[in-house]
Protein backbone atom coordinates (compact mmCIF):
# COMPACT_ATOMS: atom_id res chain seq x y z
CA UNK A 1 0.00 0.00 0.00
CA UNK A 2 2.82 2.69 1.09
CA UNK A 3 4.19 1.59 -2.16
CA UNK A 4 1.44 2.61 -4.42
CA UNK A 5 0.98 5.13 -2.17
CA UNK A 6 4.67 6.58 -2.75
CA UNK A 7 4.41 6.11 -6.79
CA UNK A 8 0.85 8.31 -7.10
CA UNK A 9 2.96 11.42 -5.29
CA UNK A 10 5.72 10.28 -7.27
CA UNK A 11 3.62 10.36 -10.41
CA UNK A 12 1.98 13.83 -9.33
CA UNK A 13 5.04 15.43 -8.56
CA UNK A 14 6.53 14.44 -12.24
CA UNK A 15 3.36 15.75 -13.34
CA UNK A 16 3.38 18.87 -11.76
CA UNK A 17 6.94 19.32 -12.87
CA UNK A 18 5.63 18.76 -16.35
CA UNK A 19 2.97 21.19 -15.89
CA UNK A 20 5.05 23.51 -14.53
CA UNK A 21 7.66 23.13 -17.50
CA UNK A 22 5.13 23.56 -20.02
CA UNK A 23 3.79 26.59 -18.19
CA UNK A 24 7.42 28.36 -19.09
CA UNK A 25 8.04 27.43 -22.43
CA UNK A 26 4.70 28.99 -22.98
CA UNK A 27 5.53 32.06 -20.96
CA UNK A 28 9.24 32.36 -23.08
CA UNK A 29 7.02 31.82 -26.06
CA UNK A 30 4.64 34.58 -25.44
CA UNK A 31 8.01 37.18 -24.30
CA UNK A 32 9.56 36.04 -27.71
CA UNK A 33 6.78 36.84 -29.63
CA UNK A 34 6.14 40.14 -28.12
CA UNK A 35 9.95 41.02 -28.09
CA UNK A 36 9.52 40.36 -32.38
CA UNK A 37 6.64 42.68 -32.36
CA UNK A 38 8.08 45.26 -30.40
CA UNK A 39 11.19 45.03 -32.44
CA UNK A 40 9.02 45.68 -35.84
CA UNK A 41 7.55 48.29 -34.02
CA UNK A 42 10.22 49.91 -32.59
CA UNK A 43 12.04 50.04 -35.73
CA UNK A 44 8.81 51.81 -37.56
CA UNK A 45 9.10 54.50 -34.11
CA UNK A 46 12.87 55.01 -34.97
CA UNK A 47 12.16 55.83 -38.37
CA UNK A 48 9.17 58.17 -37.78
CA UNK A 49 11.42 59.84 -35.59
CA UNK A 50 13.87 60.78 -37.79
CA UNK A 51 11.27 61.81 -40.73
CA UNK A 52 9.83 64.23 -37.85
CA UNK A 53 12.91 65.41 -36.85
CA UNK A 54 14.17 66.38 -40.74
CA UNK A 55 10.98 67.52 -41.69
CA UNK A 56 9.38 69.01 -38.39
CA UNK A 57 12.22 69.58 -36.56
CA UNK A 58 10.36 67.22 -33.82
CA UNK A 59 12.10 64.83 -30.97
CA UNK A 60 8.88 63.67 -29.94
CA UNK A 61 7.11 60.78 -30.83
CA UNK A 62 3.59 61.18 -29.54
CA UNK A 63 0.22 62.83 -31.82
CA UNK A 64 0.12 66.64 -31.50
CA UNK A 65 -2.50 68.06 -29.50
CA UNK A 66 -4.70 70.57 -31.95
CA UNK A 67 -6.50 73.78 -31.70
CA UNK A 68 -8.25 76.21 -34.26
CA UNK A 69 -5.52 78.95 -33.97
CA UNK A 70 -2.95 76.32 -35.82
CA UNK A 71 -3.01 74.93 -38.48
CA UNK A 72 -3.05 71.56 -39.48
CA UNK A 73 0.45 70.87 -41.44
CA UNK A 74 3.66 68.74 -41.01
CA UNK A 75 5.65 72.06 -39.76
CA UNK A 76 3.20 72.25 -37.01
CA UNK A 77 3.45 69.11 -35.84
CA UNK A 78 6.41 69.93 -33.05
CA UNK A 79 4.08 72.74 -31.88
CA UNK A 80 0.81 70.76 -31.31
CA UNK A 81 3.45 68.00 -30.06
CA UNK A 82 4.49 70.87 -27.41
CA UNK A 83 1.15 71.49 -26.41
CA UNK A 84 0.17 68.23 -25.62
CA UNK A 85 3.37 67.82 -22.78
CA UNK A 86 2.46 71.04 -21.40
CA UNK A 87 -1.46 69.51 -20.72
CA UNK A 88 0.39 66.68 -19.67
CA UNK A 89 2.59 67.90 -17.45
CA UNK A 90 -0.14 70.35 -16.40
CA UNK A 91 -1.80 67.39 -14.64
CA UNK A 92 0.59 66.59 -12.37
CA UNK A 93 0.06 67.24 -8.95
CA UNK A 94 2.01 70.10 -7.18
CA UNK A 95 3.40 67.85 -4.50
CA UNK A 96 5.06 65.41 -6.74
CA UNK A 97 8.89 65.71 -7.51
CA UNK A 98 9.18 61.78 -8.55
CA UNK A 99 8.34 60.13 -11.64
CA UNK A 100 8.36 56.70 -13.49
CA UNK A 101 7.95 57.84 -17.40
CA UNK A 102 6.76 53.87 -18.56
CA UNK A 103 7.67 53.84 -22.35
CA UNK A 104 9.39 56.77 -22.32
CA UNK A 105 10.13 56.74 -26.75
CA UNK A 106 13.12 58.70 -27.15
CA UNK A 107 12.98 60.95 -23.90
CA UNK A 108 10.76 63.86 -25.20
CA UNK A 109 8.51 64.31 -22.17
CA UNK A 110 11.16 62.93 -19.94
CA UNK A 111 13.63 65.63 -21.18
CA UNK A 112 10.70 68.39 -20.37
CA UNK A 113 10.29 66.79 -16.98
CA UNK A 114 14.26 67.31 -15.84
CA UNK A 115 14.27 70.75 -17.00
CA UNK A 116 11.35 71.28 -14.65
CA UNK A 117 13.73 69.46 -11.77
CA UNK A 118 11.49 66.78 -11.33
CA UNK A 119 13.43 63.55 -10.78
CA UNK A 120 12.63 60.59 -13.17
CA UNK A 121 13.23 57.35 -14.20
CA UNK A 122 12.38 55.94 -17.35
CA UNK A 123 11.49 52.32 -18.26
CA UNK A 124 11.21 50.71 -22.29
CA UNK A 125 12.06 47.54 -23.01
CA UNK A 126 12.62 48.82 -26.42
CA UNK A 127 16.69 49.23 -26.76
CA UNK A 128 16.96 51.46 -29.91
CA UNK A 129 14.45 53.71 -28.12
CA UNK A 130 16.63 53.99 -24.74
CA UNK A 131 19.95 54.47 -27.05
CA UNK A 132 18.08 57.79 -28.56
CA UNK A 133 16.37 58.52 -24.68
CA UNK A 134 19.73 58.53 -23.06
CA UNK A 135 21.65 60.46 -25.85
CA UNK A 136 18.54 63.11 -25.52
CA UNK A 137 18.95 63.20 -21.71
CA UNK A 138 22.07 62.82 -20.73
CA UNK A 139 22.37 61.51 -17.53
CA UNK A 140 18.79 60.06 -16.70
CA UNK A 141 18.50 56.37 -15.43
CA UNK A 142 16.23 53.85 -18.32
CA UNK A 143 15.45 50.87 -17.17
CA UNK A 144 15.61 48.45 -20.19
CA UNK A 145 12.74 46.27 -19.19
CA UNK A 146 9.05 45.86 -20.09
CA UNK A 147 6.77 47.12 -17.28
CA UNK A 148 5.24 43.50 -16.85
CA UNK A 149 8.78 42.63 -15.53
CA UNK A 150 10.26 45.26 -14.01
CA UNK A 151 10.47 45.31 -9.91
CA UNK A 152 11.66 48.93 -8.35
CA UNK A 153 13.59 50.00 -5.39
CA UNK A 154 11.25 52.65 -4.83
CA UNK A 155 8.16 54.36 -4.61
CA UNK A 156 6.96 57.22 -7.62
CA UNK A 157 4.51 60.33 -6.99
CA UNK A 158 3.89 59.28 -10.53
CA UNK A 159 3.56 56.83 -12.77
CA UNK A 160 3.19 57.91 -16.31
CA UNK A 161 1.67 56.31 -18.94
CA UNK A 162 1.78 58.76 -22.41
CA UNK A 163 0.77 56.91 -24.99
CA UNK A 164 2.12 53.60 -23.68
CA UNK A 165 -0.80 52.07 -21.96
CA UNK A 166 -2.26 50.56 -25.23
CA UNK A 167 0.90 48.01 -25.02
CA UNK A 168 0.30 46.59 -21.59
CA UNK A 169 -2.55 44.17 -20.35
CA UNK A 170 -4.56 46.90 -18.37
CA UNK A 171 -5.60 45.04 -15.20
CA UNK A 172 -1.85 43.78 -14.37
CA UNK A 173 -0.75 47.21 -14.95
CA UNK A 174 -3.00 49.47 -13.03
CA UNK A 175 -2.82 47.09 -10.44
CA UNK A 176 1.33 47.23 -10.29
CA UNK A 177 1.04 50.91 -10.86
CA UNK A 178 -0.55 51.56 -7.37
CA UNK A 179 1.61 49.66 -5.70
CA UNK A 180 4.51 51.34 -6.55
CA UNK A 181 2.94 55.09 -5.53
CA UNK A 182 3.95 56.94 -1.87
CA UNK A 183 1.15 57.58 -0.51
CA UNK A 184 -0.17 60.91 -2.06
CA UNK A 185 0.87 59.43 -5.71
CA UNK A 186 -1.25 59.66 -8.75
CA UNK A 187 -1.27 56.83 -11.81
CA UNK A 188 -1.68 58.94 -15.00
CA UNK A 189 -2.72 57.47 -18.18
CA UNK A 190 -3.15 59.72 -21.78
CA UNK A 191 -3.74 57.65 -24.53
CA UNK A 192 -6.56 56.20 -27.20
CA UNK A 193 -8.98 53.37 -26.28
CA UNK A 194 -11.41 51.95 -28.30
CA UNK A 195 -15.13 52.83 -29.01
CA UNK A 196 -16.94 50.31 -30.82
CA UNK A 197 -20.04 50.47 -30.46
CA UNK A 198 -20.12 52.07 -34.06
CA UNK A 199 -18.33 48.63 -35.21
CA UNK A 200 -14.90 47.64 -35.05
CA UNK A 201 -12.19 50.44 -35.25
CA UNK A 202 -9.76 50.38 -38.69
CA UNK A 203 -7.09 52.13 -36.27
CA UNK A 204 -5.40 49.50 -34.45
CA UNK A 205 -4.32 50.02 -30.91
CA UNK A 206 -5.84 50.74 -27.57
CA UNK A 207 -8.23 48.85 -24.91
CA UNK A 208 -11.32 48.83 -25.24
CA UNK A 209 -12.18 52.27 -22.74
CA UNK A 210 -15.60 50.42 -21.28
CA UNK A 211 -13.04 47.57 -19.47
CA UNK A 212 -10.33 50.45 -18.84
CA UNK A 213 -13.16 51.69 -16.68
CA UNK A 214 -14.19 48.85 -15.52
CA UNK A 215 -11.03 47.83 -14.50
CA UNK A 216 -9.92 51.02 -12.32
CA UNK A 217 -13.19 50.42 -10.50
CA UNK A 218 -12.40 46.53 -10.04
CA UNK A 219 -8.93 47.86 -8.52
CA UNK A 220 -10.73 50.60 -6.44
CA UNK A 221 -8.77 53.56 -8.36
CA UNK A 222 -10.77 56.76 -8.46
CA UNK A 223 -10.29 59.22 -11.74
CA UNK A 224 -9.61 62.72 -10.38
CA UNK A 225 -9.27 64.03 -13.74
CA UNK A 226 -10.41 63.30 -16.81
CA UNK A 227 -9.90 64.92 -19.95
CA UNK A 228 -11.42 64.26 -23.19
CA UNK A 229 -8.62 64.94 -25.92
CA UNK A 230 -10.64 63.25 -28.96
CA UNK A 231 -11.49 66.31 -31.21
CA UNK A 232 -8.52 67.53 -30.39
CA UNK A 233 -6.00 64.15 -31.77
CA UNK A 234 -8.22 63.33 -34.15
CA UNK A 235 -6.47 65.84 -36.93
CA UNK A 236 -3.26 63.46 -36.60
CA UNK A 237 -4.97 61.54 -38.52
CA UNK A 238 -6.21 63.87 -41.12
CA UNK A 239 -2.77 64.94 -41.57
CA UNK A 240 -1.40 61.39 -42.16
CA UNK A 241 -4.02 60.15 -45.38
CA UNK A 242 -3.31 64.09 -46.41
CA UNK A 243 0.61 62.92 -46.48
CA UNK A 244 -0.67 59.43 -48.06
CA UNK A 245 -1.84 61.54 -50.94
CA UNK A 246 0.15 63.87 -51.65
CA UNK A 247 3.63 62.22 -50.55
CA UNK A 248 3.20 58.53 -50.21
CA UNK A 249 0.95 57.51 -53.93
CA UNK A 250 3.23 60.35 -56.30
CA UNK A 251 6.21 58.73 -54.88
CA UNK A 252 4.66 55.05 -55.82
CA UNK A 253 3.71 56.08 -58.85
CA UNK A 254 6.94 58.03 -59.78
CA UNK A 255 8.80 54.55 -58.65
CA UNK A 256 6.49 52.61 -61.00
CA UNK A 257 7.40 54.80 -63.77
CA UNK A 258 11.54 54.51 -63.11
CA UNK A 259 10.75 50.44 -62.81
CA UNK A 260 9.48 50.76 -66.52
CA UNK A 261 12.66 51.50 -67.76
CA UNK A 262 15.83 49.41 -67.96
CA UNK A 263 17.73 50.29 -65.00
CA UNK A 264 20.55 47.69 -63.15
CA UNK A 265 19.99 44.67 -61.51
CA UNK A 266 20.72 46.28 -58.00
CA UNK A 267 18.41 49.51 -58.69
CA UNK A 268 15.98 47.42 -60.24
CA UNK A 269 15.92 45.60 -57.13
CA UNK A 270 16.19 48.50 -54.56
CA UNK A 271 13.52 50.48 -56.19
CA UNK A 272 11.37 47.32 -56.26
CA UNK A 273 11.60 46.52 -52.89
CA UNK A 274 10.87 50.85 -51.88
CA UNK A 275 7.54 50.82 -54.06
CA UNK A 276 6.38 47.50 -52.25
CA UNK A 277 6.64 49.28 -49.01
CA UNK A 278 5.03 52.31 -50.15
CA UNK A 279 2.05 50.37 -51.59
CA UNK A 280 1.44 48.38 -48.39
CA UNK A 281 1.55 51.61 -46.45
CA UNK A 282 -1.01 52.71 -48.88
CA UNK A 283 -3.23 49.99 -49.22
CA UNK A 284 -3.14 50.36 -44.84
CA UNK A 285 -3.84 53.78 -45.01
CA UNK A 286 -6.59 54.33 -48.05
CA UNK A 287 -9.33 53.32 -45.49
CA UNK A 288 -11.91 55.93 -45.44
CA UNK A 289 -12.23 55.15 -41.72
CA UNK A 290 -8.27 56.05 -41.03
CA UNK A 291 -8.87 59.82 -40.71
CA UNK A 292 -10.35 61.94 -38.54
CA UNK A 293 -13.81 61.62 -38.01
CA UNK A 294 -13.87 57.79 -38.39
CA UNK A 295 -10.83 58.18 -34.99
CA UNK A 296 -13.63 60.00 -33.35
CA UNK A 297 -16.22 57.30 -34.57
CA UNK A 298 -14.40 54.66 -33.46
CA UNK A 299 -12.17 55.52 -30.45
CA UNK A 300 -11.76 58.16 -27.48
CA UNK A 301 -8.77 59.36 -26.40
CA UNK A 302 -8.45 60.47 -22.68
CA UNK A 303 -6.04 61.98 -19.90
CA UNK A 304 -7.16 60.35 -16.74
CA UNK A 305 -5.25 61.35 -13.36
CA UNK A 306 -6.36 57.94 -11.07
CA UNK A 307 -5.93 57.75 -7.35
CA UNK A 308 -6.03 54.32 -5.58
CA UNK A 309 -9.33 55.03 -3.00
CA UNK A 310 -7.01 53.09 -0.35
CA UNK A 311 -3.51 53.08 -0.12
CA UNK A 312 -2.04 50.28 -1.30
CA UNK A 313 1.13 49.09 0.72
Amino acid sequence: MKSIEISTIVADEQLQTEQQRSNAQRLELRKHNSKTVMRGREYGLILGQIFLEYFADSRSLHYGLWSDDLELNIRNIGNAQDAYTDLLLATIPSNARSVLDVGCGVGSVAKRLVDLHYDVECLSPSFMLNKEARRNVPGIIVHDSGFEDFVPDRKFDVVLFAESFQYVESYAALSKAAEMLTASGVIIVCDKFKCEENGKSPIGGGHQYRDYLRTCRDLGLECIQDIDLTERIAPNFDLLQDFRQRVIEPAAEKIEEITSYKLRFSKYLFFTALKMILLRMIAKHRNKERDGNGFKRHNTYRLNVLRPCVSIK
